[in-house]
């Protein structure tokens, strides 16, 4: 972190970015998620890693941990700050032990490993900011629980953390120049998706689902980073927001959110794969998902 003298006094320059309705302390967690996960849709070319795939690899590496630590005690709860601790201890392990994926000697379960240790920690991290800000404002009612943020004349409720940072990754995956920035924020913002009704009731509003299978699809006029490498990564961005979409509604927001159905068929019928896409292997997976859910 860089530091600078101003007036005799010393602050400090924050290195990361600036996100609008996302306090500093959340932003560090985030970028090394994303980081990380984008590190890992580099070398994952050949195939689609899904939303499914994710929950998949997730539920065999707790249980590969719970095995392993079997006779560990469990923490003391409380106060929150054990759960903090472990937050920080697992994001400084995560990045002391920083590699690249690309290289050819890093195995590939301790690449999985810190993929998903990365992101976890970023969810736990968001969940612990979320409840002391709740914390904060449920003693303090009056001044901050209905604070209202006035704007050209119109009045609009602060919008949560997990939310700004979903509208942050859901205009990411839209607009960037490499398609492994945009899986990765695709993958995030559907974790996102699955634990806030605040980001589900965005994709309903206006035109915001139409508005994305478009961008997702519409790559002529992107100016890519690297073209060649563009169009074969591609076809796996669209697989994975098609299977994206199909989760939320396998879950049942399908008939909450009824914009999510015609999204899905309205992706289907843009996305122009080798052969057709195969909604029964999705299914599938789902239900070995299932499976393992019922047998962890």
């Amino acid at each position: 972190m860089k530091r600078r003298r101003v007036d005799g006094a010393t602050t400090v320059e924050s290195p990361f970015i600036d996100i609008p309705g996302v306090s500093i302390e959340a932003i560090p967690s985030f970028l090394h998620a994303l980081k990380v996960t984008t590190k890992f849709f580099q070398v994952k070319t050949k195939e689609p890693f899904t939303i499914v795939d994710w929950e998949r690899l997730n539920i065999n590496i707790k249980n590969d941990n719970d095995s392993s630590s079997a006779g560990l005690g469990g923490g003391r709860g409380g106060n929150g700050i054990d759960m903090y601790d472990k937050i920080m201890n697992r994001m400084e392990e995560s990045s002391a032990s920083a590699i690249s994926l690309s290289a050819t000697n890093v195995n590939e379960d301790e690449s999985q490993n810190k993929f998903v240790q990365a992101v976890e920690s970023w969810i736990d991290h968001v969940k612990l900011i979320a409840q002391r800000k709740h914390r904060r404002e449920s003693s303090h009612q009056n001044q901050t629980l209905n604070e209202i943020v006035t704007t050209d004349g119109l009045q609009k409720e602060k919008k949560p953390i997990p939310y700004s940072l979903f509208l942050y990754l859901w205009e990411l995956q839209q607009k960037h120049n490499r398609v492994a920035v945009r899986r990765s924020a695709l993958l995030l913002s559907g974790l996102l998706l699955q634990k806030s009704k605040d980001c589900r009731f965005h994709l309903d509003q206006d035109t915001c689902l139409a508005d994305w299978v478009s961008n997702i699809i519409a790559h002529d006029m992107m100016v890519w980073k690297n073209k060649d490498r563009a169009v074969r990564e591609l076809p796996l961005l669209h697989r994975e927001a098609i299977s994206l979409l199909d989760n939320l509604i396998h879950k049942g927001y399908g008939s909450m959110y009824a914009k999510l159905g015609v999204a899905s068929k309205n992706l289907k019928s843009r996305c122009s794969f080798e052969g057709s896409f195969d909604e029964s292997d999705c299914m599938i997976k789902w239900r070995k998902l299932r499976d393992v859910a019922l047998l962890w």
